[in-house]
């Protein structure tokens, strides 16, 4: 073993005995030919070789300290590194590694035409080393159960309207049985951020609830309850969710005459459930017994023929119908876009003010949260992470936990999401409802409150000019807590939450795990943004960028397959370190937390965020109350600190629970 492990730590390491870029002779059948003695690399190791057990067939060709980082043999074309040439950390040096080795084995390849042809389709002429692949828009898709069909996309532009989204949520969505609002609410004209708030429910003729239950949380086969827009319901068995909507997107094509460059035109909006995992394992297990499920479907999603969407940089409303090509519903869908616009119009501003009372402060909050695993039985988890990455078998684990309690199911959820959206404001936020949850006769009903700071990946064209698709990942690790009350420390602690070694490993770690899932999807992977600092009403956040090209043949549904879930909600290396997790929480499934929630358009956009900072509701009818849960967690690594953990999990839960707790005593705004 290592003295102790380190993974996700940049450190210099000394080249021994090589040729570099300033000797003459350089033996270009180096590993570190071209490369200078001392080079930064990226480690990710817990056990190290003792450099007394080497034999005299092979030499050390790298070194830190006393620890060995590399090994080659004396006679033949044999390597061995103890650092990560690929990741990020290690570039651009990595890079001249990777392509010497490339070049070393062409050289030593010979005859062997099969392998000379792999090694022709690597592009050197970068150092991106990507693969030469031969997008396609989802309509353009063909294959899968589903029949074809043919839209057509209206769009209807409308200035000057007083009320915003959530006036207009609250007058033409409230009582609708399925809704979601996409609500950017602290849009900014920075690119990167959602600048679109998207509204829509279960309304036109062609729209239709998804609700997915999988079999690692019901047993038996994997179905989909299917329900339109007169309430009536079919069942699809034996069908996973990201099977049945890569079906549907493949048989449809839109065509439109609108000239707006919107994100949405219609399509799927909803969550995937981090448990929807199962559904991507390479290898299937039969489960011993099923996952402790929260009675809320694995995943679900609204398919949406008549939306809205505002435009926080021109105040703009846009209206977007969908209709059947193969039926004449031209008329109809005037008159829907005639009386809605002109509805909007009528609107006031604003219909409901949601500001905090001066008294807030003042009442003492009674609400009882239960932690899923008490402090000492998340701090032996913490303990256990440390020994699973000691032994090797993680580098970072994301370890997570539930508050939950119980509220008066009177209670309206929209009013929680409205006091959520004021005190913790997050550009990917969302609110859904769901009635018939379960699809039974008791007619639960659910709900998800959000306001997650975090992107999962966004799927969009580069501009209208151009066939490149981009790809990109945010995702978020390391998290402090803000002072508002003092500028020079607040900007303290987010200068220390930047420089904090235990943060930048892991999120260099996950920005590793993110760049290889993307490649099996994209091409010229990179990071514009590495370990940057983003400031929101309650915590500073490091954030990484990663974008990529969307290799041809690929969709976003592709992306999600090769990249959920999350990394920043799993730890890497991802399938075995989301093994231990589910050891380590004791087999209850994470529900809607740690999963996505965003749209895909029928024409291939797609923006997704990660489902963290989230109420999710789930009714009792028995006890006429709402079940509140409110998922958080962190990173594990071995540079963590116990109690520095837990503290770090409460800090994240806590505006939510804060929020839970205004609504449950009845504060009305």
């Amino acid at each position: 073993e290592a003295p102790e492990p380190v993974h996700g730590q940049i450190h210099p390491i000394k080249l021994l005995d090589n040729n570099n870029i300033e000797d003459d002779n350089e033996d270009p059948s180096h590993l570190f030919s071209s490369l200078p003695n001392f080079i930064n690399v990226t480690r990710y190791h817990s056990l190290i070789v003792s450099s007394e057990s080497i034999p005299s067939c092979l030499k050390v060709t790298a070194s830190f300290g006393d620890i060995v980082m590399g090994l080659q043999h004396v006679t033949n074309p044999h390597y061995g590194v103890q650092f990560h040439p690929e990741s990020i950390g290690t570039l651009p040096e990595g890079a001249t590694i990777l392509k010497n080795f490339c070049e070393i084995t062409e050289s030593n390849v010979g005859n062997n035409h099969a392998a000379s042809q792999r090694l022709q389709n690597i592009n050197h002429s970068s150092n991106k080393f990507t693969l030469r692949n031969h997008h396609q828009p989802i309509r353009k898709q063909h294959g899968g159960a589903a029949s074809p069909s043919n839209f057509q996309v209206k769009v209807r532009t409308i200035s000057n309207v007083a009320a915003k989204p959530s006036d207009v949520f609250k007058c033409f969505y409230e009582s609708n049985p399925h809704a979601l609002w996409l609500d950017s609410s602290s849009a900014s004209l920075e690119s990167s951020f959602p600048r679109w708030s998207i509204l829509a429910g279960r309304t036109g003729s062609l729209s239709k609830t998804i609700a997915y239950y999988s079999a690692a949380e019901y047993g038996g086969t994997s179905r989909i309850h299917l329900t339109n827009h007169l309430n009536e319901s079919t069942i699809v068995p034996n069908v996973t969710i990201l099977e049945y909507l890569k079906a549907q997107l493949a048989s449809i094509n839109i065509s439109t005459t609108s000239n707006k460059n919107l994100p949405f035109l219609g399509g799927y909006l909803g969550y995937l459930g981090y448990e929807v995992r199962h559904d991507l394992a390479r290898k299937k297990k039969v489960a011993e017994k099923l996952l402790e499920h929260n009675n809320v479907p694995t995943a679900t999603f609204l398919f949406s023929d008549q939306s809205m969407l505002y435009d926080h940089l021109t105040g703009e409303w846009h209206l977007i119908e969908l209709t059947s090509a193969d039926t004449k519903s031209t008329m109809a869908t005037s008159t829907w876009l005639e009386t809605t616009a002109e509805a909007l119009k009528n609107l006031p501003s604003p219909l409901e003010v949601y500001q905090k009372e001066s008294h807030k402060n003042k009442i003492e909050y009674s609400t009882n949260f239960i932690s899923s695993r008490s402090k000492e039985m998340y701090q032996r988890d913490i303990a256990q992470c440390h020994e699973y990455i000691r032994q090797g078998e993680s580098y970072e684990l994301c370890l997570t936990n539930h508050l939950e309690t119980s509220i008066d199911n009177r209670k309206d959820p929209l009013t929680l999401y409205q006091h959520l959206r004021n005190n913790n404001p997050a550009p990917f936020s969302a609110y859904l409802h769901l009635s018939n949850a379960m699809g039974t006769s008791d007619n639960n009903r659910m709900a998800i409150c959000c306001s997650s700071p975090e992107r999962f990946l966004s799927v969009r064209k580069k501009d209208s000019s151009s066939s490149d698709w981009i790809v990109e990942a945010k995702p978020i690790k390391g998290t402090a807590p803000r002072n508002i009350y003092d500028a020079a420390k607040d900007a303290a602690m987010a200068r220390s939450l930047e420089l904090c070694p235990k943060n930048r490993a892991e999120n260099l770690m996950i920005v590793d795990l993110l760049r290889h899932d993307l490649t099996r999807v994209c091409s010229k992977v990179h990071v514009p943004k590495l370990m940057s600092i983003e400031t929101y009403a309650t915590v500073h956040q490091m954030v990484s960028t990663i974008r990529g090209i969307l290799r041809e043949g690929k969709n976003a549904l592709d992306v999600i397959q090769a990249c959920f879930p999350g990394g920043s909600m799993t730890g890497a290396p991802k399938v075995r370190t989301m093994e231990l997790l589910q050891d380590l929480e004791q087999g209850k499934s994470r529900g809607p937390y740690a999963g996505c929630l965003g749209y895909v358009s029928l024409d291939g956009h797609c923006d997704l965020n990660i489902l963290i900072r989230t109420a999710v509701l789930s009714e009792n009818l028995a006890s006429n109350s709402w079940k509140v849960q409110i998922g958080a967690g962190g990173a594990i690594t071995a540079l963590s600190e116990s109690q520095e953990e837990y503290d770090e999990m409460l800090l994240k839960a806590r505006a939510v629970k804060r929020t839970i707790e205004e609504w449950a005593v009845g504060i009305e705004d």
